[in-house]
């Protein structure tokens, strides 16, 4: 009991730590990024009556093309890993949100793209791009939303049916608020999400539309703890995301008399939030890649490799031809047929434990114990002078 207590309280201090190194990289990583706003666009301070803000095309550009690649990774490792446990629907959906975010963000760089054109107004390109970032971040939030939805669902037996209509639901979302949000953008029917100050052009966001957001995304986080879907690694990931959402949506209502560097701060936030989850996924598909392998070598019973990965050991030594300082031990137990016979398989399986557990007490952590089936045992021993090795 004692040492499953401290196993147990072991990995929750690991996680624990884990989470404080990833809370400290996004802390890090926006103070970093704030430092180079400052150096490249100056110090923040309010404009004064007939001043504009220039907005620098590069570092945007670069802040947009730098989210496309992130979603892009993001989504094809949700949907290979969807591949390969195609029991969780929810990590299709989740690539999907991913997905629908790609969208928004080609759409913006064409409209940043458009700052050196005399055709379009400074005003024009600001609402637009306003209004992309407003249906990108709906579009993304309702998404993950589907996709708790499909995690809690999926332990049911007729669900089938369900997922189906969930996954038409999120494809429709990815064709029609796009469209929307385009035909927003170019036409003045709608009431623009940036407003012109007077005396200068400092873009005041209006504020209904962000509060949405910002309550959009608190919601997730309350559902994510009321389901317990933070008990998993992904979407741990995802309440980092919404968390982060949560934080620079906020900044945004505060880009006011000209603190037009909040905005860069509040990119900065979502690339480096979204740069750690795409690092935990790929951690963490890699980790469930890994533990499938492991448990593929083991016998089911002892826990020690088995026959196929001691005869593939044995072939590569024999392919390398380093075999001068290698030996091969094949065991079995002297009539353990009778032990059966007499006492029952339940106590032949005690015994082939017991007798494991004595072949690891005389081998060393870099020899390979296997069990070649039945009572037999095969141990290679590496890294070793021939004249020690004891028969």
């Amino acid at each position: 009991m004692y040492f499953r207590y401290r196993i147990k309280h072991g990995r929750k201090y690991v996680m624990k730590k884990e989470y404080l190194c990833s809370i400290s990289a996004v802390i890090f990583c926006i103070l970093l990024g704030f430092c180079l706003i400052i150096i490249n666009n100056g110090s923040p301070s309010p404009l004064s009556p007939g001043q504009y803000h220039i907005i620098t095309q590069s570092t945007y550009l670069m802040m947009m093309v730098a989210l496309f690649f992130i979603d892009i990774i993001a989504f094809l490792f949700m949907q290979l890993y969807f591949i390969y446990d195609r029991n969780n629907f929810s990590h299709c959906i989740l690539g999907l949100a991913f997905f629908s975010c790609i969208i928004y963000l080609v759409l913006t760089i064409i409209i940043v793209q458009q700052y050196e054109s005399d055709t379009v107004s400074v005003v024009s390109i600001h609402n637009s791009i306003m209004v992309h970032y407003f249906f990108r971040q709906l579009s993304f939030c309702l998404i993950i939303y589907l996709a708790l939805c499909v995690r809690n669902r999926r332990k049911n037996t007729a669900m089938i049916a369900g997922n189906k209509t969930i996954f038409l639901i999120c494809f429709a979302c990815m064709i029609i608020l796009p469209v929307i949000s385009y035909l927003i953008s170019h036409q003045y029917f709608f009431p623009g999400i940036t407003e012109t100050a007077l005396y200068k052009f400092d873009f005041v966001h209006i504020e209904t539309y962000i509060k949405f957001i910002v309550f959009l995304w608190l919601g997730l986080v309350f559902s994510l703890f009321y389901t317990r879907a933070v008990n998993n690694d992904i979407w741990k990931g995802i309440l980092l995301i919404a968390v982060s959402a949560v934080f620079y949506n906020v900044f945004v209502l505060f880009i006011v008399d000209g603190y037009m560097h909040l905005w860069y701060l509040s990119r900065m936030a979502e690339m480096f939030s979204k740069l750690i989850v795409v690092s935990v996924f790929i951690y963490h598909i890699f980790k469930v890649l890994q533990s499938t392998k492991q448990l593929s070598n083991l016998d089911p019973m002892t826990k020690i490799y088995n026959r196929n990965f001691f005869f593939e050991k044995i072939n590569e030594l024999l392919s390398t031809g380093d075999t001068y300082s290698s030996g091969v031990f094949i065991i079995d137990i002297d009539h353990f047929k009778s032990v059966n016979d007499t006492w029952g398989h339940p106590a032949g399986d005690r015994v082939i434990l017991a007798v494991v557990d004595i072949l690891k007490q005389g081998i060393r952590t870099t020899d390979i114990l296997s069990r070649l089936g039945g009572e037999e045992f095969g141990i290679i021993i590496n890294n070793m002078d021939p004249s020690k090795i004891k028969y």
